[in-house]
């Protein structure tokens, strides 16, 4: 038995990502692991962010 893949709401995800969300975030509320979601929003063309741009973003936030 596989398991089904949840459909992802591409959309909804690109805009809370470039809105500031993490991708571990975004892979927890939706049952996903964050490499999964990250390959998916590769597929997409959606340009991630290094590891100086979130804590930058991490720090905006504080």
């Amino acid at each position: 038995m596989t398991r089904r893949m949840p459909e992802l709401p591409k959309d909804e995800l690109i805009r809370l990502y470039r809105a500031g969300r993490s991708l571990n975030s975004l892979a927890r509320d939706h049952g996903v692991s964050a490499p999964y979601l990250t390959k998916h929003f590769k597929a997409w063309g959606v340009p991630l962010r290094n590891r100086a741009q979130a804590a930058r973003l991490r720090g905006r936030s504080s």
